[in-house]
C-alpha cells in the first residue's frame, strides 16, 4: 500500500498563500479524502486532479494499479509513483525477457539472437509478442505430439503471464497428450494434478482414453486456478496412461 508523507499543518496565513512544507520523513496512511499538504478533508473524496478549497494546492488523484484504490498525492507523490511503476514494469520486461528465453534456450535451443532478430523484423513487438512470435515458430515445425502439447502449454503460460486468454491453447495441450498417449498404446487414462478446484474434482478418475479423446479434454470449462496476485493462470491438472485393471 502506498504510503503518504503528512507535512507539518499549515498556518492559516501560509495556508491562504498556498506555500508548502516538506514532509518529515515518517509516513502516515490517510484517508483517501485527506488534502496530503494541509490535511483539510474534502466533502467528497476527488475522482480527478482538484485544487484544495482550503490551501489551494493542486491534489493529485491516482489509483494502485495493484489494488485498484485511490490515493489523493502532492505533486512530489505522484512523481515518485509514476517513475516507481515505470521501474517495476521495466523490470518486470527485463524479468520476462531472461526467464522465458532460459526456458527456449534449454527446450528448444532458441537463442537470445532469435528474438532480437526477431523483433528488428518487426520492431512493432514488445518482448512478450516477440516471445509468442518465436513459440509459433516453433509449433510450426513441429510433428510430434508430445513436443506440440509442450510448446501449446507454453504459449498459454506466457499468455497468461500477460493477461491474455490462454485456455484454448491449454485444451489443445491436453488434447495432444490424449493423441500422444495413444500411439503409444495406451488403452485407459485418469486424471491426475490439482490446479484448481474445478478440474480436481476429477483427479483419479479412470475412462478410456478414446472417451477422454472424443469428449471434451481437460482443462474443464470451470477452470479457475489463481495464480500469484490473485490472476487465471494455466491449471495443472493433467491425463496420464492408466494400466491398472
Amino acid at each position: 500500500m502506498l504510503e503518504q508523507w503528512i507535512p507539518t499543518r499549515l498556518s492559516p496565513r501560509r495556508a491562504r498563500r498556498g506555500a508548502r512544507r516538506p514532509a518529515p520523513a515518517v509516513p502516515v496512511i490517510t484517508h483517501p479524502r485527506t488534502c496530503p499538504y494541509c490535511l483539510h478533508r474534502f466533502p467528497v473524496s476527488p475522482v480527478v486532479d482538484s485544487d484544495c478549497p482550503h490551501c489551494g494546492e493542486h491534489v493529485r488523484v491516482m489509483r494502485d494499479r495493484e489494488t485498484g484504490g485511490r490515493f489523493l498525492l502532492t505533486k512530489e507523490q505522484a512523481d515518485a509513483l509514476r517513475a516507481e511503476d515505470a521501474r517495476s514494469a521495466a523490470g518486470e520486461r527485463t524479468d520476462l525477457r531472461e526467464r522465458w528465453l532460459a526456458e527456449l534456450e534449454q527446450a528448444h535451443g532458441v537463442l537470445p539472437a532469435d528474438l532480437e532478430r526477431v523483433q528488428r523484423a518487426r520492431p512493432e513487438l514488445d518482448d512478450a509478442a516477440g516471445l509468442r512470435s518465436l513459440i509459433d515458430t516453433l509449433i510450426e515445425h513441429k510433428r510430434d505430439h508430445g513436443e506440440l502439447a509442450a510448446l501449446y502449454e507454453r504459449r498459454a503460460r506466457l499468455d497468461a503471464e500477460c493477461g491474455a486468454a490462454f485456455i484454448g491453447d491449454l485444451a489443445r495441450a491436453r488434447a495432444l497428450e490424449l493423441v500422444e498417449l495413444r500411439g503409444l498404446g495406451a488403452e485407459y487414462v485418469r486424471v491426475e494434478g490439482g490446479g484448481c478446484s474445478a478440474c480436481a474434482r476429477d483427479v483419479g478418475v479412470r475412462l478410456p482414453l478414446q472417451r477422454a479423446i472424443s469428449g471434451s479434454p481437460l482443462p474443464r470449462a470451470d477452470c479457475a486456478r489463481r495464480g500469484p496476485g490473485g490472476a487465471l493462470a494455466p491449471c495443472t491438472c493433467r491425463y496420464l496412461p492408466d494400466d491398472s485393471a
